[in-house]
């Protein structure tokens, strides 16, 4: 197993920071809620040992910049690239217990951003938001298209975007059989770039507890969604999370182990 200082990570490259590094690359895009961050401290432990470099993109330009990255990619054949998915509503509901909570703590942020606040107020579950949206309430919208909520598959991979990478070599991480898939992605860059593979990886487990530290704050589960709501947010919010993810299975020919679940 590898022993060696965990790579260092540059985040939201350029397509100019990459090519000034004449060695094997590996791309991790980050999507939000999909135990990225603990698939980012696998990488960078479980490659410590090899000449990769490790770029991670994740919020911010991020969505720019792989656009950008998609529309050279004949200049890093050097490239592989690995991708973070979840089923998109469970994702979606993740995202909302993160970016609310995170909210409900940083009033300095809140007090400054008063459309929001008040929005805030008039939605303060997450059943509640999806009924906001149904109805098409300005206010509504306005909690849903920020942070990871509006940060979703499509955000980062339209399926325009997916096709580009056709040619490359990419691997999926799904949420929901994390283990199998990423260790299956590490022995694949490993192999790819001529090192041993690895027998088992221990999991990183990063942001898994902060829920234990919320007292009163009325986190939500896709159970708490009636069958309309799952069919208003799945048709019509999330539908292009999830031809995202369709364009990325027919992208890889076939899923790692877990991914018929994420596909809608």
């Amino acid at each position: 197993m590898p022993m060696d200082d965990p790579l260092e990570v540059t985040y939201n490259p350029s397509f100019e920071d990459l090519l000034q590094h004449q060695c094997p690359k590996v791309a991790f895009f980050h999507i939000g809620k999909t135990a990225g961050t603990s698939i980012q401290v696998a990488l960078s432990r479980y490659l410590s040992d090899t000449k990769i470099k490790l770029y991670e993109y994740h919020c911010y330009d991020a969505n720019l910049r792989i656009a950008d990255l998609a529309s050279r990619l004949d200049s890093l054949p050097e490239l592989s690239i690995v991708v973070s998915v979840r089923e998109p509503l469970a994702r979606w509901i993740s995202a909302w217990n993160w970016d609310c909570y995170k909210l409900s703590i940083d009033h300095s942020f809140v007090d400054s951003w008063p459309e929001l606040k008040a929005s805030l107020l008039a939605y303060q579950s997450c059943p509640a938001l999806v009924d906001g949206l149904r109805r098409d309430e300005p206010g509504a919208k306005v909690v849903a298209n920020y942070g990871h909520m509006y940060m979703g598959h499509s955000w980062y991979l339209h399926s325009q975007i997916v096709s580009s990478f056709k040619e490359c070599h990419m691997n999926v991480v799904t949420f929901e059989h994390l283990g199998q898939d990423l260790l299956a992605t590490i022995n694949q860059i490993r192999a790819r770039f001529g090192y041993p593979l690895i027998c088992s990886i221990d999991l990183p487990r990063e942001k898994t507890d902060y829920q234990s530290h919320a007292v009163g704050f009325p986190f939500a589960s896709v159970n708490e969604l009636s069958s309309p709501q799952v069919d208003f947010m799945k048709d019509k919010i999330l539908c292009a999370d999830y031809q995202a993810i369709r364009c990325l299975s027919q992208q890889v020919g076939q899923w790692p182990m877990g991914c018929e679940v994420a596909t809608g």
